[in-house]
């Protein structure tokens, strides 16, 4: 009998959201002068809307600081802006002003997501993104955390306000004429024009970031359709990672619950839901750090490449603040396109760089609903209902219901997952610690202001929502520490699955009101090995057996499967073992493809080749010399996943057809959906169930794993036949058929768009490039990769104290094609060549490039 376990590893898995409230089909649309482009969507505003998410009128509350004295803008060989003023507020201001030169149309793309106003100006495509954003409140309590700071921490707001006031210094430069519209406000592109920033947006901007890297919603939706439709789903190994053990034991696993039927297309259904969600997908990422006890100077090295959606312009902007004020801001490195402040980087004293956390700080509720109300732990709620009115470019405004449990959280509408989730007269509420003010906009400021590891250390203990590992030095120490607020649930034994719908009912089930406290959330100063890392992978184990319930406290699921991480640590215990590490070695291991998953699969094929000659079952595949080269090309592999090699070409190839052999029957529809976004967790499942750390293995392998096997090589054969001509190596190379492409802010591309280049790694490696291989059962032409580091620095420190930075990153720091600083940095990034990151005064004139004088 075929089993329907698609959902499952879905669950596993990734960034997901269905059509939210989509309602009927858009009056035909007037058109604007001079573009066939509807005309935009006006805010609009009625007394029934929802107060929680009123946002501000445009321009509203906008700062009119103004510069107190002329601020220096010092261009490198890279295009980095070194901004260098008087004051503090200066050079803000100065730093959002020569952003918004850089960056206009993203910077205010990305503002109007955060609003959820997308669809006013890009279309209904973005309705559903607008809806979501509204649901979760991101504009209400990002405008919360405005007033929570500017209360709690003047002297932040206030640069934050110089920042706005710089922003709307080249607003009005554009709306006046003096400058020319930037690309994407053109009326040959999308033909609207900038609006004034508000002194709340960049906190508006930061919740979306923050909600984007805590989101979960998607997994858990996903992992309740797997409980709910999916015959076996409990035994799966899940979350066990690729290194990792089984799953609850046979002699331990409950009873299977009677499995749903899933509609015909539920397939189609769970694809549109994970489209639906890119937009709040989850950050990856790679950091480790050295202690200086193994470093050739003595001095700690660390290293970071957060991992971003590959795109032009680049997610991150890079830049330089320098205040002549005593004490004042000296710091380096970038920020997301729209926020203040630089998030990732370093100061005089203290370096810094991040990766995405996973602890879970959301939960879904099977609750009952009543008149107006709902019961949750046997307490009745009540229910507030609004509406939200969302403009729609070329359209009538859309209504959108929103239902909030005041003070704990939303009624999902029914319409967001793709399958149902509950019984008719059921909803599912769902929580996060994220729904109140937060204060990260004064923990980045104090980031940018640290003497030392331990100021920094404290700043990064005043986390609530921001979900990172941070790994931090100064000269002498070097740490990491990952704190936001995640609920205390209480005894793990009795959650049952608390990354999937709980029971609302369910005193058990229930948040206690307490938070789990420092002591039980992850940081190290590195121990005795004296290295850290983090690749998004769990911090403490433990999900090293597939378990969450017999672990002293429920931290969360949904880690990495554990690739990078390993290959990671392997390397780090290699070199400090040796000692004299150094930062040309830290450089080498950014840019390193080993795949380790090949070290699972390929002594699989090895196994069945020795066997090939003995079992009968396997006598279709005996005297195929072709076979034969292809296995034997595999195990002189040095498992580099390199442009100019040839055996990548063959193993994914490989791997992808006997991950379709193993699982695709079982996975049913599923199988295409997942492997097509997130194939790191396909093939993690395949080690798992080909090496035996599966319980499923005998169900998956029913045909013998040695047949699956060379079938996949046959299959292999016949691929690279079809596709080059033949399966000898000098035919094909890695990079002839990987390649990446950055996507573009703009549809259709026209002049924006940017070629593909072949480029190293793939699915898993530590230089991740991940792509696509099937097109449904069919295989692409090449496997063009959309994601990737969105920077690599590797920092270590002078014998003053001073850190020095080199670095590569993406496209350049324009985004405008007609700018020398549009793509003058792509050719470091594809060949990973690293640049030294000027800092001091010295290094800033020698790369200087040119020199400008912004005027009070």
């Amino acid at each position: 009998m075929r089993h329907r376990r698609a959902a499952l590893i879905a669950a596993a898995l990734l960034p997901v959201t269905a059509c939210l409230g989509c309602s009927a089909d858009p009056s035909p649309a007037a058109a604007d002068a001079a573009t066939d482009r509807p005309r935009v969507g006006a805010p609009v505003v009625t007394p029934a809307r929802c107060s929680r998410l009123e946002p501000l009128e445009p321009g509203a509350d906008a700062p009119t600081v103004r510069l107190s004295a002329p601020v220096t803008i010092t261009r490198d060989a890279m295009g980095i802006p070194h901004i260098e003023g008087q004051t503090d507020e200066d050079v803000m201001y100065a730093a959002g002003y020569t952003q918004a030169v850089d960056r206009m149309f993203q910077m205010d793309l990305v503002r109007r997501t955060a609003r959820g106003r997308s669809a006013a100006v890009l279309g209904r495509d973005k309705l559903a993104q607008d809806q979501l954003i509204r649901l979760m409140a991101v504009p209400h309590w990002g405008r919360e955390s405005a007033r929570r700071v500017a209360r709690e921490h003047p002297e932040t707001h206030r640069l934050i306000t110089a920042w706005v006031a710089g922003v709307n210094r080249r607003v009005d430069e554009i709306n006046r004429g003096d400058v020319p519209r930037p690309p994407g406000f053109r009326a040959t592109e999308f033909d609207f024009a900038p609006e004034r920033w508000t002194t709340d947006d960049p906190y508006v901007i930061g919740r979306l970031q923050l909600f984007r890297n805590a989101n979960q919603l998607d997994y858990d939706i996903l992992a309740t359709i797997n409980r709910r439709y999916v015959p076996g789903a409990a035994a799966l190994p899940l979350i066990t990672p690729v290194g990792g053990g089984f799953i609850v034991p046979p002699d331990e696993r409950p009873p299977a619950a009677q499995a749903r039927r899933a509609p015909r297309d539920a397939g189609r259904r769970l694809a549109g839901f994970i489209d639906a969600m890119r937009p709040f997908a989850r950050g990856a990422s790679n950091n480790w750090g050295v202690a200086g006890r193994h470093s050739a100077n003595g001095r700690p090295i660390i290293a970071g490449d957060p991992h971003q959606p590959y795109q032009s312009p680049s997610v991150f902007w890079a830049h330089h603040m320098r205040s002549a004020a005593p004490g004042g801001l000296d710091v380096v490195g970038f920020a997301f396109a729209g926020a203040p402040f630089v998030n990732l980087g370093h100061n005089r004293h203290v370096a810094w760089t991040a990766t995405t956390a996973y602890p879970d700080t959301m939960d879904l509720f099977d609750v009952t609903v009543g008149d107006g109300t709902v019961l949750l732990g046997g307490v009745e709620l009540p229910v507030a209902t609004c509406a939200e009115h969302i403009a729609v470019r070329g359209a009538a405004p859309v209504e959108y219901a929103i239902e909030d449990v005041p003070g704990v959280g939303v009624l999902l509408p029914a319409t967001l997952a793709p399958l149902p989730l509950v019984e008719a007269d059921h909803r599912v509420l769902f929580r996060w610690t994220g729904f109140r003010a937060t204060e990260e906009a004064d923990v980045f400021h104090a980031f940018n202001r640290a003497v030392d590891v331990a100021g920094f250390d404290a700043a990064v203990r005043r986390m609530e929502i921001g979900s990172f590992n941070f790994i931090f030095a100064d000269a002498r120490d070097v740490a990491f520490r990952s704190r936001v607020l995640v609920p205390d649930r209480g005894a793990p034994r009795d959650l049952g699955a608390p990354f999937a719908l709980l029971d609302g009912a369910d005193p058990r089930a229930q948040w206690t009101g307490r938070l789990l406290g420092d002591d039980r959330q992850p940081s190290s100063r590195g121990g005795a090995r004296g290295f850290l890392c983090s690749a998004n992978n769990d911090p403490f184990g433990f999900t090293a057996n597939g378990r969450v319930d017999d672990d002293p406290w429920y931290y969360g699921a949904w880690f990495d499967p554990g690739t990078r991480a390993a290959r990671i640590e392997r390397e780090l215990g290699r070199l400090t073992a040796a000692g004299g590490v150094t930062v040309a070695q830290m450089q080498r291991l950014q840019l390193d493809t080993y795949n380790t998953l090949a070290d699972d699969i390929v002594p699989v094929l090895s196994a069945a080749m020795g066997r090939l000659g003995a079992d009968p079952a396997l006598a279709a595949y005996r005297g195929d010399e072709r076979l034969a080269a292809l296995h034997a090309q595999l195990t002189a592999w040095d498992r580099r996943m390199d442009r100019g090699a040839a055996a990548p070409v063959v193993y994914e190839a490989f791997q992808h057809f006997f991950a379709r052999q193993v699982l695709a029957d079982d996975l049913d529809v599923m199988f295409d959906a997942v492997i097509s976004r997130e194939p790191v967790y396909i093939m993690k499942m395949l080690a798992l169930v080909v090496t035996g750390r599966s319980p499923m293995t005998a169900q998956y392998l029913q045909q013998g794993r040695d047949v699956l096997a060379l079938r996949a090589l046959a299959q292999t054969r016949d691929w690279l036949t079809a596709r080059f001509g033949g399966t000898d190596a000098a035919r094909y190379t890695w990079g002839s058929f990987h390649t990446s492409r950055p996507q573009t802010l703009f549809s259709p591309e026209g002049p924006f768009a940017v070629a593909a280049a072949p480029s190293d790694g793939s699915i898993g490696t530590v230089n991740v490039a991940q792509g696509q291989f099937f097109n449904g059962a069919a295989v692409r032409d090449t496997m063009e990769s959309h994601n990737a580091p969105g920077y690599r620095m590797v920092v270590g420190f002078d014998a003053d104290g001073t850190p020095r930075a080199t670095l590569n990153f993406p496209r350049g720091n324009s985004g405008d094609p007609a700018s020398p600083d549009y793509a003058n940095a792509q050719p470091d990034w594809d060949t990973g060549t690293y640049r030294p990151l000027p800092f001091d005064r010295p290094s800033i004139d020698a790369a200087m490039r040119d020199r400008t004088t912004l005027m009070p």
